[in-house]
């Protein structure tokens, strides 16, 4: 099957279906059918579709396996990095007052309002513990970090995928 073929059967976003001309042309080819003709069309197009449905479900699968595990080695490698980086709770208070910013400046992408926002999340979960423990020492950024969610994606991927 070639994967460069037009989709035979288009569903619009209402749900009104329309059908490549070639179903029309098979359908007039068929015409010594009579009515069934353009039902035989029709149903020749939707038996085409399933199959292309199950070569996009196998290629979407794959490209999500792969975009999956790399995420997740690009997290504890991160992680990882964490644990030997040191900073100050004031600076990440100065880190969390830009972000703040970032996430409501319309001028930058919703992309990266969204980042914004998940960054004050995880920067922010462990910030007031460290501060009234360590007072305005230097941490680990591992420490300071609030990636629970994250590590339960992590945990349950590996799981799933050992």
């Amino acid at each position: 099957m070639n994967a460069m073929v037009a989709e035979l059967i288009r569903v619009a976003g209402d749900r009104r279906v329309s059908y490549n001309s070639a179903v029309g042309h098979i359908a007039t080819a068929l015409s010594p059918l009579g009515a069934a003709a353009g039902i035989t069309a029709t149903l020749s197009a939707c038996a085409f579709e399933f199959k292309r449905f199950n070569t996009q479900r196998a290629i979407a699968s794959d490209i999500i396996r792969m975009r999956q595990e790399t995420i997740v080695r690009t997290f504890e490698a991160e992680r990882a990095k964490a644990a030997m980086v040191h900073f100050s709770l004031q600076n990440q208070s100065f880190a969390i007052q830009a972000m703040v910013q970032q996430s409501s400046d319309l001028s930058v992408s919703e992309e990266q309002r969204i980042l914004a926002v998940q960054t004050i999340s995880i920067l922010t979960g462990q910030m007031l513990h460290y501060h009234i423990t360590s007072g305005d020492q230097l941490i680990r950024l591992s420490d300071s970090l609030r990636l629970g969610d994250a590590e339960a994606a992590v945990a349950a991927w590996r799981a799933i995928n050992s």
